[in-house]
């Protein structure tokens, strides 16, 4: 973009119709001429500066020729003109315009538990709350109180066959296949991981953490808790019970 050029043309612009503006309003035959000559130089100048406008802020200039389109197409172009002005350097004050996560968009298990800890600020707080949300919707899935944390995760999430009393969480495929027992493996090694080293500094860090350390963190959660939701539960078969096995039977 040839800011030098676009300036130039719109200081043009709002120049013609400055020197419009400037004439009376009277019917004096001299007057009308000179408000005709002027209005012939600002249609001259409308098409590049209409096109500037509405390419870098996406407003429209009015081609009404009326006294007050020319007053607010003024305003336009003057908008137009402090934003090329001020862009390069609100680009290095501000950073580039990178991809931002909503929080609110943030896992419902993950967001839910932390929000009201971290709309008063305390961002320990709200991923430790995260941390032990997921823990607790784990638990009601395997059905476990006995175990918690990277023991439940490890536990849970195991390539292992179920265990009587010790669900699985399944990831979807076969688990006979190689990439899928992989990405299982790698699901539990990355759920023990959030916990040891997210959740587990959350508990006892003396410090609150800055926002956005703990916000990568949540983050992070937030990817855990999207991954669980996925899974299947897997339970060992009941044993079956026949007459001979039944109290009282021989």
């Amino acid at each position: 973009m040839d800011r030098g050029w676009l300036l130039a043309r719109l200081g043009t612009y709002v120049a013609m119709v400055d020197r419009y503006l400037a004439l009376p309003l009277d019917s004096y035959v001299d007057t009308v001429r000179r408000r005709e000559e002027a209005m012939d130089l600002i249609h001259r100048q409308h098409y590049t500066a209409a096109t500037i406008v509405s390419r870098v802020s996406r407003e429209q200039l009015s081609s009404n020729p009326t006294h007050e389109a020319v007053y607010d197409n003024r305003v336009a172009v003057l908008r137009v003109i402090g934003m090329l002005r001020d862009q390069e350097e609100l680009e290095v004050r501000l950073g580039p315009d990178m991809p931002r996560i909503p929080l609110g968009d943030m896992h419902p298990w993950v967001w839910g538990a932390a929000q009201q800890f971290w709309e008063t600020t305390h961002y320990r707080e709200a991923v430790h709350a995260a941390a032990k949300s997921i823990n607790s919707r784990v638990q009601q899935l395997v059905d476990r109180r006995d175990v918690a944390d990277n023991d439940l995760m490890n536990q849970a999430l195991s390539t292992n066959d179920p265990a009587p009393g010790n669900a699985r969480l399944r990831l979807p495929g076969d688990q006979s296949k190689g990439m899928v027992k992989g990405q299982q493996q790698a699901l539990r090694d990355y759920a023990a991981g959030c916990f040891g080293v997210i959740r587990n500094p959350a508990v006892h860090d003396a410090d609150d953490w800055l926002e956005q350390y703990a916000l990568e963190r949540l983050a992070a959660l937030s990817v855990l808790a999207s991954m669980i939701e996925t899974t299947t539960v897997v339970r060992a078969a009941e044993p079956v019970v026949g007459p001979n096995s039944a109290p009282g039977g021989r």
